[in-house]
């Protein structure tokens, strides 16, 4: 299901996201969300894949989006982790610099 980027949702319609951002740099990350906050998505940002596996819960967000950082191996884990637990899960896993 593509995103609407020309219409903000509605407070009815605001998709949830659990933002995954393994950059070690604060202002890169917090520009991440800004992006998706403007594009209309409540943003709950994480930094750790620790903290992610605690807060995704089946249902709980419309995406996880996950940037790696220095850890890709155990981003892709969690992603599988994650599509094992809700194969419905929207997950985007963004890599390169």
């Amino acid at each position: 299901m593509p995103f609407e980027t020309n219409q903000k949702p509605t407070a009815e319609k605001t998709r949830k996201v659990l933002l995954v951002d393994g950059d070690n740099d604060r202002y890169r990350r917090k520009e991440r969300a800004g992006l998706l906050q403007q594009e209309g998505f409540r943003v709950f940002p994480v930094l750790k894949i620790d903290h992610a596996r605690a807060r995704c819960k089946p249902g709980a967000f419309d995406l996880v989006a996950v940037i790696p950082g220095e850890n890709a191996e155990l981003a892709m884990e969690f992603c599988d982790e994650v599509r094992r637990n809700n194969p419905q899960q929207q997950i985007l896993l963004v890599s390169g610099s």
